[in-house]
């Protein structure tokens, strides 16, 4: 077996992988909801981004800064769109709940 075949053979390397990346991008994830391959073209133009970090691929510095930089001014917005969710569905709740009190003659 050459070298080029073993290379192609071979297991990833976990230790290769910027955990500190790959946990910031899970967590991204997580709290975007947002698909992987979705968040690889935004991120970095790499719709596989995610899938080659989880099976131990390496990126390249300039990739991984560019998915730091995206993460970082992405979060504040999915976090303000997630409270803004949260607080129209609250007032959707309240404006029922005091429809069903004016209807039921209970607010007089």
């Amino acid at each position: 077996m050459d070298d080029l075949e073993a290379q192609n053979t071979a297991k990833p390397d976990l230790d290769a992988v910027p955990v500190d990346l790959l946990e910031l991008v899970e967590g991204y994830l997580k709290l975007s909801g947002c698909g992987r391959t979705y968040f690889g073209r935004l991120a970095c133009g790499n719709s596989r981004l995610v899938d080659r970090l989880r099976n131990g691929e390496t990126v390249t510095e300039r990739t991984g800064q560019r998915v730091r930089d995206y993460i970082k001014t992405q979060t504040p917005i999915v976090k303000a769109r997630k409270e803004a969710a949260f607080l129209k569905e609250r007032r959707a709740r309240l404006r029922s709940a005091f429809a069903e009190v004016i209807e039921n003659g209970r607010g007089k």
